[in-house]
């Protein structure tokens, strides 16, 4: 099987696979975890956060290829053992984390468009 690489410097001198910054994001993400009792889901969040980039896709993409979404593949890992709580952070490590709002603000529409 060949190398899954996930960054690569832009002269090319140093590469990491996907597995030593999966591995490498766990521990640390553990650590942080640590501080309110939570080190098994940081852990957890660091392994899964960026497993989309084992993607033949993003392996092109590393070529200069089109950008490709590689966090949805780990928040569907998350939703599928169990643990979909940590889905809306790994989906949103890139972009954010969507804002539903909630009940108690109140709703408002878009303006409708003059004719």
């Amino acid at each position: 099987m060949a190398k899954k690489l996930a960054h690569i410097s832009e002269d090319h001198s140093r590469e990491q696979t996907v597995y030593e910054h999966l591995t490498g994001t766990a521990e640390l993400a553990k650590q942080f975890a640590a501080a309110f009792g939570a080190e098994e889901d940081g852990y957890l969040l660091g392994l899964l956060h960026d497993i989309g980039k084992y993607s033949d896709a993003f392996q092109h993409r590393l070529d200069g290829g089109v950008r490709v979404d590689h966090s949805t593949a780990g928040a569907k890992e998350a939703c599928a053992h169990g643990v979909g709580y940590l889905a809306l952070a790994i989906a949103g490590h890139h972009g954010g984390i969507p804002n539903f709002g909630s009940r108690a603000e109140p709703k408002t529409t878009l303006p409708s468009r003059a004719a």
